[in-house]
């Protein structure tokens, strides 16, 4: 078998390593599970996935029609927008039900970390679902706490918490990745020329 080559193995160590604080919206609670089973029923999965294929459909549509028709373009993205505030809001409602939240993570391909209320013990597990935003990606999987400790700089009681993903699957692997790329670029475009993220 060869050897990968040194910028093929740099590039899957930048993927796998590279990181980002983000907002997301995320649930978790303890499992002794180690992955999440194939018949578990997720319908916040299935709504965030939906809403997601949508939001990059209405999105497309507005911009093709834009550049030929902008009154109509201009319309098609506010209606977008509308889509997006609505469909947030039902996903935080069925994420609320297990806990979910809005929460500041540190975000990578092989692990998340986030202030949590509680403290966790090294080798606990945790089942996770995070919906990435503005997309609506849903992901649920398993993750292990490999660190706790108390958090400065936070409210009373709680802890940093670090966590790496079990076995995530090869899909939500490259949700994360072009999310955290997508990410990257649109801090770079602000800082290059001020201009906000895209909608």
């Amino acid at each position: 078998m060869r050897d990968k080559k040194p910028d093929q193995t740099n590039a899957i160590n930048r993927r796998q390593h590279f990181r980002l604080d983000d907002d997301v919206l995320l649930a978790y609670h303890l499992t002794d599970r180690p992955a999440i089973q194939p018949d578990q029923d997720v319908p916040f999965l299935t709504m965030a996935t939906e809403f997601a294929a949508l939001d990059q459909s209405a999105k497309l549509a507005a911009r093709e029609l834009g550049r030929r028709l902008p009154a109509t373009g201009d319309y098609l993205n506010a209606l977008h927008n509308q889509i997006r505030r609505l469909s947030e809001a039902l996903v935080i409602r069925e994420l609320a039900q297990f806990g979910g939240r809005l929460t500041r993570a540190s975000l990578s391909v092989s692990g998340i970390g986030f202030a949590a209320e509680r403290p966790f013990q090294r080798g606990q597990l945790l089942e996770l679902r995070l919906v990435l935003l503005p997309s609506l990606h849903g992901i649920i999987t398993v993750a292990e706490v490999i660190g706790c400790q108390a958090a400065g700089g936070t409210p009373a009681g709680a802890h940093r918490v670090s966590l790496k993903f079990l076995d995530l699957p090869t899909q939500y692997a490259d949700t994360i990745a072009r999310h955290l790329l997508q990410k990257e670029a649109d801090l770079l475009r602000q800082k290059h020329d001020g201009t906000p993220p895209p909608a």
